[in-house]
């Protein structure tokens, strides 16, 4: 029950790794695989060039008790030309510790990015 830990309260993270166990999920390892395939055949280098031609408006969302380190995506966000970035108080998994929270902030940013939606229909992010 690996999961246990990417939740900020060890007993919340027990209770939803269970849960999650009954409901069938597991561990993916093909695509965890793959995913790190991809990444060691890629440098940093061309990962930062590639975030730094898009153009979409990009929210971050984090939890601040994440054991991943919050510093592990700094670069990406000061790389992403239209990047916000919140951070909650929940582990790995805001959208279920602070369901609330995480839907309120998605909303808020959704609505304010309404607002500045290009004016030029062709116009693309």
């Amino acid at each position: 029950m690996r999961w246990v830990t990417d939740y900020r309260d060890r007993t919340v993270g027990e209770e939803r790794a269970a849960e999650m166990l009954a409901a069938g999920f597991a561990v993916n390892h093909t695509s965890n695989r793959l995913q790190s395939h991809e990444l060691e055949a890629t440098t940093a280098d061309e990962w930062y060039s590639r975030l730094a031609e898009l153009r979409c408006p990009v929210l971050v969302v984090q939890g601040s008790a994440d054991p991943r380190p919050l510093a592990a995506v700094d670069g990406m966000v000061k790389t992403l030309p239209r990047c916000q970035r919140a951070i909650l108080r929940s582990g790995h998994f805001p959208w279920v510790e602070d369901a609330t929270a995480f839907h309120t902030t998605v909303r808020t940013w959704l609505h304010e990015e309404a607002r500045v939606v290009p004016s030029a229909p062709n116009e693309r992010y």
